[in-house]
C-alpha cells in the first residue's frame, strides 16, 4: 500500500472545510492579451518567467479594497464584520517525482503590495511546498 501524499491531505481538507462556506459563482471574461504580451516580452529580455496569478491578484487586489463590503461576510448573530485587507486564496501547482499536486496559498493583504512582492510570494510558497513535500511526504 503507498502512502497518500502530504499534498493530496492538504487539498481533501481543504475541500472538505470549504463545503460548509457560502460559495459564489459568476462568469468572468477578461481580455489578457496585453499583459501576456508584456509577459512574454520580459521574459525574453530577462529570462525570468514571470507568475499570471501574481498579475491577477495584483489586479484584484485593490479592485476588491475599493468596495469594502466586497471584503465583509455576517457573522452568527447576523453583524457585518468588516476588513481592512483583501486576502486572496489561490492554489499553487508544485511539481515531484514528474507529478503536480495543488497547494492552497493565501496572499495577505494583497491590496497593499506591489505585483514583484506578490510574485516573490508565490514563488516562495511554491519552493517552500516542494521542500516541504519532500520532507514529509
Amino acid at each position: 500500500m503507498k502512502p497518500f501524499p502530504t499534498a493530496g491531505r492538504l487539498v481533501a481538507d481543504v475541500g472538505w472545510m470549504s463545503r460548509r462556506k457560502n460559495n459564489v459563482r459568476g462568469v468572468l471574461e477578461i481580455d489578457v492579451t496585453v499583459p501576456r504580451q508584456l509577459m512574454r516580452a520580459h521574459e525574453e529580455s530577462t529570462g525570468e518567467s514571470v507568475s499570471f496569478t501574481s498579475y491577477l491578484a495584483y489586479c484584484i487586489g485593490p479592485a476588491v479594497a475599493a468596495n469594502r463590503y466586497l471584503r465583509a461576510y455576517r457573522d452568527w448573530r447576523g453583524r457585518l464584520v468588516l476588513f481592512d485587507d483583501v486576502d486572496i486564496t489561490t492554489m499553487i501547482e508544485v511539481r515531484q517525482d514528474g507529478k503536480e499536486y495543488p497547494v492552497g496559498h493565501i496572499i495577505r493583504a494583497a491590496n497593499q503590495k506591489t505585483f514583484r512582492q506578490i510574485h516573490n510570494e508565490i514563488r516562495g510558497s511554491r519552493r517552500a511546498a516542494v521542500h516541504a513535500t519532500r520532507s514529509h511526504g
